[in-house]
């Protein structure tokens, strides 16, 4: 019993989070789409800027930290709640990115380093948020706040 309340209260921080995370997103100003030649900066404490290269199939190359997380990963086909399925599988020509398919829809995820333990694969430009915990997963859409699968089992 105490398990099933800690598990609820666990679940319920990270729902909280991913929907604040999408609201905040949503209230910032429009960013301009990265092109295929692009490359994207990011700062480091000392504010000097690092270019990232992006490929040209828009894919960036993962720190062996992120290749690490991704093997955490059970892929495969899931089944939840009310007849809906996700499948997720490894990217195999792009290492630490994972494809997700729900409804014919098809995102591009990359695992994200979590303080809780649960497992976490994001789509920025899909805004969808795949949970792996171990008695469960889920999908939710960050940009709207809403669980799109729940009690997602692994089938093999």
């Amino acid at each position: 019993m105490k398990n099933s309340w800690l598990l609820s209260l666990a679940i319920g921080a990270i729902a909280l989070s991913v929907a604040t995370t999408g609201a905040q997103t949503t209230q910032g100003t429009a960013k301009k789409p990265v092109t295929a030649t692009a490359k994207k900066t990011t700062t480091k404490p000392n504010n000097k800027p690092i270019a990232k290269k992006v490929s040209s199939s828009g894919f960036a190359p993962q720190s062996e930290a992120i290749k690490a997380l991704a093997e955490q990963f059970k892929g495969g086909q899931f089944n939840c709640e009310f007849d809906n399925t996700v499948r997720v599988v490894p990217n195999k020509d792009h290492a630490g990115y994972f494809t997700l398919t729900h409804k014919g829809k098809v995102a591009q995820m990359l695992p994200v380093p979590t303080n809780t333990g649960a497992l976490r694969l994001e789509g920025k430009a899909s805004g969808l948020v795949w949970l792996q915990l171990p008695s469960k997963s889920m999908l939710m859409n960050s940009k709207i706040g809403q669980r799109l699968a729940d009690e997602c089992h692994a089938t093999n």
